[in-house]
């Protein structure tokens, strides 16, 4: 009979805790006895949209509950709204870029409310990063005098429109974008010519990952400021010393001159006063060779570069000097004029008849001493014997015997077969430096390294920014690979001028 008890009581005690989970009422026990809380809500969702979040959720059965309470808040400041029974979802409209914390309440006719139930949400605005990183469609744009040149990022399918608008004789204009357009003009001079002062600006509209609404973005202005490429500032450090590149330096540049690997020329398009650009121009290749060294001096981007200099040619009537075969082939474009090899014009040289030389770096195993690059009668030029690793720096400095006046130096590479391995010993860079005491050293140019043409008995003419009074002269050369485990380096002469 007891064991009959004890069964009937725990199946009411089951029964009632069965009850209890299944309404989701909750309880506290107080001084006037248990207290009890209405059913809350469950399965929130908060998801983002343009600013705004969209909530949902799923409401108790309780029959207390008469009113729903939705909450939001951020940085201690919050805010609510009081939704008829039933409701199960909330747009809260007009908000910041803040991540939001957002809570549900049932709530009955007394004001009770129950426990709420909560989660975190940042909206979308125009200060979020994904809205920020949406392409603006135009990568980069330049002011061609009253002419535009633009160049676009590859169409992505979340644009769902995209227009530029700007000013032309007094009429505002449209040139509507789309991915057959961007695809077919990667670079592009609107036919258009700009009315002055008039804003030009690309209207865009598209979706971003997570958000349901269709989002229009703020018009996006394309100013007027010159924005260079790391390769052009490098190009006109090396030149003249100018790190911060200023409109009154731009505009003062009629003629410039490039000669090595650059990665484009598009920075050509900024220059409006430049009348003559020389491609190559001091690059003097040695005859015999010119149709077994290649291009040697490359431009990465060829045919951006190649669109950003018939632009310039056709609206600044800028002049194109191409010189051999560097950066692209002879005879490919009708809009550059092509020079050939440039002819070199020679110096007033120093005569090296009584220098003296120290070479830091020898190797008693060397065969030729440095003399042999200053002695003009010498066709062997100077080369490091082949060896293992570690790398080896050699400073050679000269001793002039008594203070110079120094414009410059001409530097010739050593005569070497195309296409050996010896051949990619040359010497790529060089550094020079000047000395009145062998104490205190100066660079000669406006940089720490020089770069030199590395084609077989290329001549190379150093010009130093101002005459240098020096007694001292030293030059630095890094040794360079020669196959896979060994290293050298050579010169073919070297002369002070």
């Amino acid at each position: 009979m007891k064991l009959l008890k004890y069964f009937w009581l725990g199946c009411a005690l089951l029964a009632f805790g069965s009850c209890e989970s299944l309404e989701d009422t909750y309880s506290d026990y107080a001084e006037g006895g248990a207290l009890r809380y209405l059913g809350k809500c469950r399965d929130l969702k908060v998801e983002p949209g343009w600013k705004r979040l969209i909530v949902s959720w799923e409401n108790h059965v309780d029959p207390l509950i008469d009113k729903i309470k939705v909450s939001w808040s951020v940085d201690g400041v919050s805010k609510d709204t009081i939704l008829e029974k039933g409701t199960t979802s909330l747009d809260i409209y007009n908000l910041e870029n803040a991540t939001y914390e957002v809570s549900v309440r049932s709530m009955d006719k007394n004001g009770n409310t129950s426990l709420p139930i909560s989660d975190y949400m940042r909206p979308y605005t125009v200060a979020h990063e994904n809205v920020l990183a949406f392409t603006k469609v135009v990568t980069k744009h330049f002011f061609v005098k009253n002419r535009l040149v633009l160049f676009f990022d590859n169409w992505q399918g979340n644009i769902e429109s995209a227009v530029l608008k700007y000013t032309s004789g007094g009429q505002l204009k449209e040139l509507q974008l789309d991915s057959a357009f961007v695809t077919d003009n990667a670079y592009f001079l609107l036919p258009d010519v700009l009315d002055s002062d008039a804003a030009v600006t690309v209207e865009r509209s598209g979706r971003l990952e997570g958000c349901d609404d269709l989002v229009v973005f703020d018009p996006h202005e394309l100013t007027h400021g010159r924005v260079y490429t790391a390769g052009f500032r490098e190009l006109i450090r090396e030149k003249y010393g100018i790190t911060d590149i200023t409109d009154e330096f731009v505009n003062s540049l009629t003629s410039l001159d490039i000669d090595y690997n650059i990665e484009t020329f598009e920075d050509i398009m900024h220059l409006s006063s430049l009348k003559t650009l020389r491609l190559g121009a001091n690059r003097y290749m040695n005859d015999k060779y010119l149709f077994s060294i290649g291009a040697d001096s490359e431009v990465e981007q060829l045919e951006r570069s190649m669109f950003a200099l018939k632009v310039a040619n056709e609206v600044y009537g800028l002049e194109i000097q191409h010189y051999n075969d560097l950066y692209f082939p002879e005879g490919e474009y009708a809009f550059v004029k092509e020079m050939g090899n440039p002819e070199i014009k020679e110096k007033e040289y120093l005569i090296a008849d009584n220098w003296k030389y120290t070479w830091s770096a020898s190797d008693p195993d060397d065969d030729l001493q440095v003399d042999v690059l200053f002695d003009k009668d010498s066709e062997v030029g100077w080369e490091v014997r082949r060896h293992m690793a570690p790398v080896i720096t050699h400073e050679i400095i000269v001793d002039l015997q008594n203070v110079k006046s120094l414009n410059g130096m001409k530097i010739t590479q050593k005569d070497i077969s195309p296409g050996t391995k010896q051949h990619g010993i040359l010497a790529n860079s060089i550094k020079i430096k000047l000395s009145m005491d062998e104490a205190v050293w100066e660079n000669a140019t406006y940089v720490e390294n020089n770069k030199l043409g590395a084609t077989s008995g290329e001549v190379t003419f150093i010009d130093f920014p101002e005459q240098k009074r020096a007694r001292y002269v030293k030059l630095i050369v890094e040794e360079r690979p020669y196959g896979n485990t060994q290293y050298a380096v050579s010169l073919g002469k070297v002369r002070l001028y």
